[in-house]
């Protein structure tokens, strides 16, 4: 059963940076709560009187905020909520014993972002006859990213950015810093961000929703 389209768009460069600092701020938070998960579970188990003490699974992420990640306030909200959803999902699927338990997600290979409505619209453009994706907020725009449906499609609730190229040296939960966006030559409904070698071809957006 087909449960979503998957359309390619070309960000520019300006667009692909910001859509890189998505992707790693969405990051951190997932590993954050992955980190902050592993820490509950092992205090528990060697404290006598949190035994039996049920871990916390919950989607909160503004306690990461502090002084020494004043960084995260640089994306829309929503990018970071959506980091500690993904984590609540996937433990979730795991103590339903459907996936193993969530794991740190690395910086290199291919990486992704969800996003969902508040942050992008489409529209079509008359003059030039194109599909369009608008996306990020009046306070974190992102631009317009045009596209070509080769297949009919509903205007989807969510869809997740994937990017084949590593994306810098954004933090992990380890190492708490603001991360550098460099642009590095590397190579669930949703759209999909993919990275090329640094040949003569852009970084192009494959959407999937």
């Amino acid at each position: 059963m087909q449960t979503g389209n998957r359309f390619r768009a070309y960000p520019t460069p300006a667009q692909e940076s910001i859509l890189l600092q998505w992707i790693g701020h969405q990051r951190f938070i997932y590993n954050a709560k992955v980190s902050e998960d592993r820490y509950y579970r092992t205090f528990a188990q060697k404290a006598v009187s949190l035994s039996g003490t049920a871990v916390p699974i919950d989607q909160e992420y503004a306690r990461f905020i502090g002084e020494n990640t004043p960084w995260l306030r640089e994306v829309p909200s929503q990018i970071l909520r959506n980091g500690a959803v993904r984590w609540k999902q996937s433990s979730t699927r795991f103590y339903a014993g459907l996936s193993r338990r969530p794991v740190f997600q690395r910086k290199d290979g291919r990486q992704s972002v969800w996003i969902t409505s508040e942050l992008f619209s489409f529209r079509y453009d008359e003059k030039t006859h194109t599909e369009e994706l608008v996306l990020g907020t009046k306070k974190f725009p992102v631009g317009v990213l045009a596209f070509t449906a080769h297949t009919p499609y509903s205007r989807p609730p969510h869809f997740t950015s994937r990017s084949r190229r590593e994306s810098g040296t954004s933090p992990s939960p380890r190492t708490m810093g603001k991360p550098s966006l460099k642009r590095k030559t590397r190579s669930p409904g949703s759209g999909c961000l993919r990275k090329r070698n640094s040949g003569a071809k852009p970084l192009d957006s494959t959407g999937v929703w």
